[in-house]
């Protein structure tokens, strides 16, 4: 910024001991009432001050505390005047600071605008996006944001950048959001009393609806936290690794979770489970809390051996944003019908909530009534024939049969289970056991007539007992997944 220096006066400014500097005739011309400069006096007593009118002149008042300090009424004084790209304020105790209206004006603020702000606060420059809230009064109206909670009471410097631009979200995503656009790659989002969060804007639904079918099976959907549970090493890295994509700058919160049958030493098993926790997963802080759950009961199948990764964030904002995104992958495939999404999703959820039934080889996904309407749309946009089987008041099991699993190899080998290795083994060791993969793979060379009945009609066979071409990439597709190697999770021993 350039620099007027001349030498003036300090005359009277008021009665309560404020003094007062005129700026000089020749350069009044550059200088606006209410806007803030920064100027040194003797080059050693440095204040930001706002150009004032005072009895026909221009200037600005210097306060009564420095005055009296240094015994400046009536000095000749050298003065630096230095014009502010912004302005300079303190921030309240509540973390509010107020925006100078001729600023406000000048960029056309309403409540609920993003703008960008950048501060120099003790020497520390910091960049935020808050929201403006603005309220009228008789005679003038106040515009301020909320900048700092954990700086309230210190002073500095701010310089208003830009008012963003909202995002454009597809119809049908919450209009409770408000957005500003931080660059190409991010926003921010603000809804009600919530904290804001910084979202990815380049996320293509077909990139993450493999994870928002993990989410909504393993996922929070309600309450006031966001949060996934990681069954698998393989499914923690991978959900870290979605979350970061889709969030930036988050703060997971995890928390590892055990059924201790045994009743063993406490503090030696959390040690233990710590440490190969963190020796599998990439993403975990330092300081991570075990929950041990003691109970007499036998772990089931379903029952991790190293226990459960619990991912939580405290922002209920998260939690919006990516039932947000589920609703938008349901309108997709609602509107459009496409096969592709619902058969990642179905895939997603199958990691979280899916099992392989004992000797048959169908696939369950254990679900509640509100999420089976939802589940029932995505498999039938999928077209995977499916059947429910009632559990209990609020609980269902929807069951893909082996054939049907049979039919869709080709879909599911490269994505089912991927980042549960020990429930993709079991399903390769319960499928290779039928009798239907048996005769397909020529293990069996004859099988019952309803069986070849069943192959005719979905064109495995051709009638005559030979495989057709489609029935060829099945027999293909089924020798490479029963083969392929398996990636497991390291032999650690639990103490």
């Amino acid at each position: 910024m350039q620099i007027e220096k001349f030498e003036k006066v300090v005359q009277k400014g008021n009665n309560n001991g404020a003094g007062f500097i005129k700026i000089p005739k020749e350069i009044i011309q550059n200088y606006k009432i209410d806007y803030q400069v920064k100027i040194k006096i003797n080059s050693n007593i440095e204040i930001y001050v706002k150009i004032r009118k005072y009895y026909g002149t221009i200037g600005f008042y210097i306060p009564a505390k420095i005055m009296a300090q240094y015994n400046l009424i009536n000095c000749l004084v050298k003065v630096e005047v230095e014009k502010m790209g912004g302005f300079y304020t303190s921030i309240g105790e509540d973390g509010i600071i107020y925006l100078p209206n001729q600023m406000a004006s000048k960029l056309n603020l309403k409540n609920n605008d993003i703008i960008e702000i950048r501060a120099i606060i003790d020497g520390i420059k910091e960049i935020k996006y808050p929201m403006v809230s603005v309220k009228s009064r008789e005679k003038t109206t106040e515009y301020y944001c909320l900048f700092n909670h954990e700086k309230c009471g210190q002073a500095g410097s701010f310089e208003i950048v830009r008012k963003l631009n909202s995002i454009n979200y597809p119809k049908g995503f919450s209009k409770s959001f408000y957005s500003g656009l931080i660059d190409d790659a991010q926003s921010i989002l603000y809804s009600g009393n919530h904290k804001p969060i910084i979202v990815n804007n380049n996320i293509n639904l077909k990139e993450i609806v493999h994870y928002l079918g993990c989410y909504f099976s393993d996922g929070t959907k309600k309450g006031f936290n966001w949060g996934i549970c990681a069954s698998t090493f393989e499914q923690a890295n991978y959900y870290y690794k979605m979350h970061n994509q889709l969030i930036a700058k988050n703060r997971i919160a995890p928390y590892i979770s055990f059924t201790d049958t045994e009743n063993r030493d406490k503090d030696k098993l959390s040690e233990n489970l710590i440490s190969v926790w963190k020796d599998n997963v990439k993403y975990l802080p330092n300081n991570i809390n075990v929950r041990i759950i003691n109970s007499v009961c036998k772990p089931s199948l379903k029952t991790g051996k190293f226990g459960t990764l619990v991912m939580r964030e405290s922002r209920q904002l998260i939690q919006q944003y990516y039932n947000q995104l589920l609703k938008l992958f349901f309108d997709e495939i609602k509107l459009k019908q496409n096969k592709e999404l619902a058969i990642d999703f179905i895939c997603g959820v199958l990691e979280g909530d899916g099992s392989v039934s004992p000797h048959l080889g169908h696939l369950i996904i254990a679900t509640n009534n509100r999420e089976l309407i939802l589940l029932s749309n995505a498999l039938e946009c999928a077209c995977i024939t499916y059947n429910v089987r009632v559990e209990g008041e609020n609980k269902s099991c929807i069951h893909i049969g082996l054939l049907e699993v049979i039919r869709n190899i080709g879909i599911l080998k490269d994505k089912i289970f991927i980042y549960y290795p020990k429930r993709r083994k079991l399903l390769k060791e319960r499928l290779a056991n039928t009798a239907s993969v048996r005769f397909l793979l020529g293990k069996t060379p004859k099988t019952s007539n309803w069986l070849i009945g069943q192959f005719n009609k979905m064109g495995i066979l051709d009638g005559k007992g030979n495989l057709t071409e489609f029935g060829a990439k099945i027999q293909k597709d089924l020798k490479g997944f029963l083969s392929e190697q398996e990636n497991e999770n390291k032999k650690v021993k639990i103490n």
